[in-house]
């Protein structure tokens, strides 16, 4: 099991949006894969995958996420994971 994990983009930033996930639950990520958007005060970042992995969603697209918070898990199989994160 992998984590992807909000990184400190500035300073000035305690939280950041989720503004766009790229995949779907149960997705299979491959390293250095585009998984997801993140607004700051000052930009939109891309978050890319560190690991490779199936992923499971913990936050869902407009939702207030703290820096270093883990996002998504990276799982060595699928699971049954619940749709409700979108």
């Amino acid at each position: 099991m992998n984590k992807i994990i909000i990184p400190q983009s500035n300073t000035n930033d305690e939280y950041v949006f989720i503004i766009e996930w790229k995949m779907d639950n149960n997705v299979f990520v491959n390293k250095d894969d585009h998984v997801l958007s993140i607004e700051t005060s000052k930009v939109v970042e891309e978050i890319y995958s560190e690991n490779a992995g199936y992923l499971e969603k913990l936050f869902g697209i407009n939702d207030k996420v703290k820096v270093g918070e883990v996002v998504a898990i990276l799982n060595e199989n699928k699971k049954n994971i619940k749709e409700s994160i979108k």
